[in-house]
């Protein structure tokens, strides 16, 4: 079977709904009254793209050039400032962190190709 030995009496845990988690969270099952299939509400943006596996936040141009800003003056942020920022763009946190993180990344890419071009060169 499917269980362990020992465990075949065991009875299936309910889990929480993700309504009851965040309240203020909508999913949506279907799109027939014209409503996403994706999470809206706080800390979502309301805009999504869809990629191959899953829906993306694609943030507005002032909140991309603030992020820039604030990475060219510091490429590590401080959890103060974070938090400061998170607030003065409508955005989480964890969206500014992620962000912080993928555009060290983006920039260790750069570098390398860089890199390797000139070695190319050479």
């Amino acid at each position: 079977g499917y269980w362990p030995k020992g465990f075949s009496s065991m009875t299936p845990v309910s889990t929480p709904s993700l309504s009851s988690l965040s309240p203020n969270l909508t999913v949506t099952a279907s799109s027939s009254k014209g409503q996403p299939h994706y999470p809206t509400g706080p800390g979502t943006n309301n805009l999504r793209v869809r990629t191959s596996t899953h829906y993306r936040s694609v943030y507005p141009e002032y909140v991309k050039d603030e992020l820039e800003k604030e990475y060219n003056q510091k490429k590590f942020i401080s959890a103060n400032r974070k938090a400061a920022l998170a607030g003065q763009l409508n955005l989480t946190e964890r969206q500014v962190k992620i962000w912080f993180q993928n555009r060290r990344a983006k920039a260790a890419r750069k570098a390398a190709t860089v890199k390797e071009e000139n070695q190319e060169a050479n």
